[in-house]
């Protein structure tokens, strides 16, 4: 073999060495790569930019802080699925510690897996040789548990609550357990989505609305319960309103599958928008008449929804079923008036009524808030009605209190209260014997326009009075030091006096 041949043997040696070293370093980072890969938690641009700093394979307890960083940020934002699918990653990439398996007991009892939470604390609980880990563990069974036992007494008392509001439409939850006595904790939200869907299969969309709004208020979270709560809506005649929460929570979700669900009810929601529009009055219709059974009312009077004429036909008969049962069954005569007012919100007969039968069922203040909004109405024959409505109910409640204490602080209480509600105090017939008690002197008239007159006059004249005594006590309220105490004042005014 000759010089030369010898020198390119070894070059060629030395390359096959030089490519073999190149090839096994980058399978090496190759393999890294795709270990550091499995673990979303890491930021591999970090590996990327940083050129000078090797590539090492990270310990468990680096893959355990950086786990556990990632969990409590997912934890923080309420995606305990994704943080628990994190987990799942870690423990198959071999870091199985004690503190990621205390993460993911307390991320299964965020989703109502409580059996396999507590199993792993159970276990975690029983290590002798890890003290504060043990500890911890046991603390946690014993919160969790006590929050299971409220969970579950939560839900029990939300399915038989569930059961009565279907019981006042006439239906039954067959999806649901049949009382609370069945229920041992599992999921129910599948179940109460499947009876939303139902009710509202059977045009019934404010069952619907009672069956979500209850469980939302009992706590249950889902972004599917506020789909099928905006699909409702739209059945209901907000369609604006349930647009804009799809669109706003199609927005906010990450998860796929919802996201799509979610699309689809927006597609749904866009044609069907006219659909519902004109069946609202056979919702009403079919509303009113479980709603009057359910009540023990006679619902003759409400029509057949296939021989429905005119929206405004349609809404005067069941106003005149529910007028007539306001003095037998004022509670009977507001379930059908407030079915009208799930339709046609801004009905203003509907709304008086609606006061008047609070008023008969003694929630005086959720009336006079009824009549306040009308008292503000554009229609001056409604204003009007709503404002004498209010004045009669105030009135009444001031003759109890002139029983009680002084014809003047009853007659104070009765001005103040038309003030707190922005409304100009008026005198009602009902205050005449509080008025004659405030001035007992007065002669008799034997005119009765006179004596109204003069009724009149007195009442304007203890109003302005009042009014003038509420704006010197503001007036002095604020030409007051804030640093000098009122009681002070009050008892070196009467040594001075």
């Amino acid at each position: 073999m000759t010089h030369n041949q010898t020198n390119e043997a070894v070059d060629t040696k030395k390359t096959s060495c030089n490519n073999m070293a190149r090839f096994c370093s980058d399978e090496g980072k190759m393999i890294i790569k795709k270990f550091i890969k499995k673990l979303s938690f890491l930021n591999f641009s970090k590996y990327e930019r940083k050129r000078s700093i090797p590539l090492l394979n990270p310990s468990k307890d680096e893959i355990e802080r950086l786990t556990l960083k990632e969990v409590d940020s997912l934890a923080s934002e309420k995606k305990y699925k994704k943080a628990l699918k994190l987990i799942a990653t870690s423990i198959a990439s071999g870091a199985k510690t004690n503190k990621i398996l205390l993460k993911k007991a307390f991320l299964l009892s965020q989703i109502g897996q409580y059996s396999e939470a507590h199993e792993i604390w159970e276990k975690l609980s029983n290590l002798t040789n890890k003290p504060k880990i043990a500890a911890l563990a046991k603390k946690s069974l014993e919160t969790s548990k006590h929050l299971q036992t409220n969970h579950i007494n939560s839900v029990k008392l939300l399915i038989d609550t569930l059961h009565a509001i279907a019981h006042k439409y006439q239906q039954k939850l067959n999806h649901l357990p049949t009382s609370k006595d069945e229920y041992s904790g599992e999921n129910i939200i599948p179940a109460i989505r499947r009876e939303a869907e139902i009710a509202r299969a059977y045009e019934l969309p404010k069952l619907s609305s009672d069956i979500i709004e209850q469980t939302l208020q009992a706590g249950l979270e889902s972004p599917l319960l506020i789909n099928d709560k905006a699909l409702t809506m739209s059945m209901l005649g907000q369609h604006k309103k349930a647009l804009e929460i799809l669109t706003s929570l199609e927005q906010e979700i990450k998860n796929p599958s919802i996201k799509n669900t979610i699309k689809e009810s927006i597609t749904n929601l866009e044609k069907s928008a006219s659909h519902h529009q004109t069946k609202r009055s056979i919702y009403l219709i079919k509303q009113s008449k479980v709603l009057a059974i359910s009540s023990e009312i006679e619902a003759n009077c409400i029509p057949d929804e296939f021989n429905a004429n005119s929206e405004l036909e349609v809404k005067s008969l069941i106003f005149g079923v529910a007028i007539n049962c306001i003095k037998t069954n004022p509670k009977a005569c507001l379930r059908i008036v407030n079915s009208i007012l799930d339709y046609f919100p801004d009905d203003g007969a509907s709304m008086q009524l609606k006061g008047e039968a609070l008023a008969e069922l003694k929630r005086d203040k959720e009336a006079i808030n009824i009549w306040a909004k009308l008292a503000n109405s554009e229609h001056e024959e409604t204003a009007d009605k709503a404002r004498q409505s209010i004045s009669q109910l105030l009135a009444q409640k001031a003759l109890l209190i002139s029983a009680e204490k002084s014809p003047q602080e009853a007659l104070s209480i009765f001005i103040d209260e038309h003030l707190k509600i922005n409304l100009v105090p008026t005198f009602n017939e009902l205050i005449t014997p509080i008025l004659n008690q405030t001035e007992p002197d007065n002669e008799t008239l034997f005119d009765p326009e006179l004596e109204q007159h003069q009724l009149q006059l007195q009442f304007n004249t203890i109003v302005i009075q009042r009014l003038e005594a509420q704006l010197i006590n503001q007036s002095n309220s604020k030409n007051r030091s804030p640093a000098q105490n009122p009681a002070a004042i009050s008892k070196t005014a009467s040594k001075a006096g």
